[in-house]
This record gives C-alpha cells, sequence and structure tokens, in this order.
C-alpha cells in the first residue's frame, strides 16, 4: 500500500518550519568561534 511511511514518535509540523527561517540567522566562522574559545579559556586561566 502506497502513502506516507509509519514513523514512531513526534510529527513534523511543516507549517512552522519556514525556509525564511534561517535568513535571518547570523553567519560565525570557525575563526570566530576558536576566537571566542581562546579568549574564554585565558579568562578561566586568570590571563
Amino acid at each position: 500500500m502506497f502513502g506516507w511511511p509509519g514513523f514512531v514518535g513526534g510529527g513534523c509540523d511543516d507549517v512552522v518550519m519556514s525556509s525564511t527561517a534561517s535568513a535571518d540567522a547570523v553567519v560565525v566562522t570557525a575563526s570566530d568561534r576558536l576566537e571566542v574559545l581562546f579568549g574564554e579559556l585565558a579568562e578561566l586561566a586568570g590571563q
């Protein structure tokens, strides 16, 4: 029989998920993330 496969778990509401939801997201590069990480590590080390 054809149709939607039966999945166990919560359903997905495609109306809620919008393709424009990520349009306003800030792009953070790996370099930026590392800079923040090392900055926080320096604070924890007391430098």
